[in-house]
């Protein structure tokens, strides 16, 4: 029997959990980040069926497209690793960010992705750095 295993296997397990707990962190706040930013990305409003009022963002015609930005739960995929999904879920989020036959488009994820990409570097840094230090 070699002395100290059973220590060294409780502090690689507490380790293991540590990381495991930041990787989920991670994963949450960053899309809770995108999430909000991304409904941020709206300006102006106008009635269903006039035209867009002024800039690059979209409008609020119903607000049911800036309702519908969420995010799936957060699912652990393997070790270490967890998931989701970020965005609209109305069928037309898609045409309103990218146009649709020509048609302007007025991008509201992609911009809250940049926008959030030295936000989610400093969430991943902060996450590793505490559970490392744990």
């Amino acid at each position: 029997m070699v002395l100290g295993l059973s220590e060294f296997r409780a502090a690689m397990d507490k380790v293991i959990a540590q990381a495991d707990a930041a990787a989920k962190a991670i994963v949450t706040q960053g899309a809770a980040s995108i999430e909000a930013a991304a409904k941020a990305n709206f300006a102006g409003a106008h009635k269903k069926g006039q035209p867009h009022v002024g800039g690059d963002l979209p409008n609020v015609v119903t607000g049911t497209l800036r309702r519908s930005i969420t995010h799936t739960s957060v699912v652990k995929v393997g070790l270490g690793t967890w998931g989701t999904t970020v965005g609209p879920t109305t069928v037309y989020g898609r045409r309103v960010e990218l146009g649709f036959n020509g048609s302007k488009g007025y991008p509201f994820f992609g911009p809250a992705v940049e926008k959030n990409a030295k936000k989610l570097q400093d969430i991943a840094v902060k996450a590793w750095t505490a559970a490392i230090r744990a």
